[in-house]
C-alpha cells in the first residue's frame, strides 16, 4: 500500500528512487507522512537548484519526517 501512494505521489516528479526500498523504509508512516517526506524531498531537490528528486532528497525527506514524528511523540 506505501508503494502505491509513493508511486501516486511521484507521478509528476522526476524521481531516481527505487519505490519497493523506500516503501520498505516507511513501514509505520501514514499516507500524510509519505506525502510530507515527498514534500520535503523536493525542497531539498530545489534548494541544490536541481529538477530531479536524487536519493540524497529522498533521505532528507525522511529524515525531516522521521524528526517531526520523534517531536510529536514528545508532547512538545
Amino acid at each position: 500500500m506505501r508503494q502505491a501512494i509513493i508511486e501516486k505521489v511521484t507521478a509528476t516528479i522526476d524521481c531516481n528512487c527505487d519505490f519497493a526500498d523506500l516503501a520498505a523504509r516507511t513501514e509505520g508512516f501514514s499516507g500524510s507522512d509519505i506525502r510530507m517526506m515527498m514534500k520535503e524531498a523536493v525542497i531539498s531537490a530545489l534548494m541544490g537548484d536541481r529538477r530531479r528528486l536524487d536519493p540524497v532528497d529522498i533521505e532528507q525527506g525522511l529524515f525531516r519526517v522521521e524528526e517531526r514524528n520523534v517531536i510529536r511523540g514528545t508532547g512538545y
